[in-house]
């Protein structure tokens, strides 16, 4: 007869014993195997699903963290912000007047801009369109 193996002290296990395996069916739809003697209780075997709600609400919380963490940093640091947009120069390239049928003026303007961009993702324009409005009376003529 062999020596007897201690696994805890209160609970001797022979290595020639017979093991069966015992199939666990769990709430998630899985099984568990469970090596069992004959020496084995019910209460023995009740221990397993606790340490896999344990083991389970701890990966839980893991994940759980981690969403909230990735969801803080998405509003916070990751947040678009719109680009910075200054005016350096403007220089008149071109200036014609049109007096017959209709008076209008046509000037093309050479517009320097510096645009910051405070994000993380690229940015890029192409030809723009500026829009010059005038307040009040303008007359090249006089009256």
């Amino acid at each position: 007869m062999d020596p007897p193996i201690r696994d805890s002290e209160s609970n001797p296990k022979l290595l020639s014993e017979n093991k069966d395996v015992v199939f666990i069916d769990t709430n998630l739809d899985t099984h568990l195997a469970v090596l069992v003697s004959d020496h084995d209780t019910v209460s023995d075997l009740k221990g397993v699903p606790k340490r896999i709600k344990i083991c389970c609400g701890v990966t839980a919380a893991i994940v759980i963290l981690l969403v909230v963490i990735l969801v803080i940093l998405i509003f916070t640091v990751f947040k678009q912000k719109d680009p910075i947009v200054t005016l350096q120069s403007v220089k008149v390239k071109e200036a014609s007047l049109v007096i017959f049928p209709i008076g209008a003026i046509n000037v093309s303007l050479g517009i320097l801009l510096t645009v910051e961009k405070p994000n993380h993702r690229s940015f890029s324009y192409h030809n723009s369109t500026a829009i010059l409005i005038i307040v009040g009376s303008f007359w090249l003529l006089p009256h």
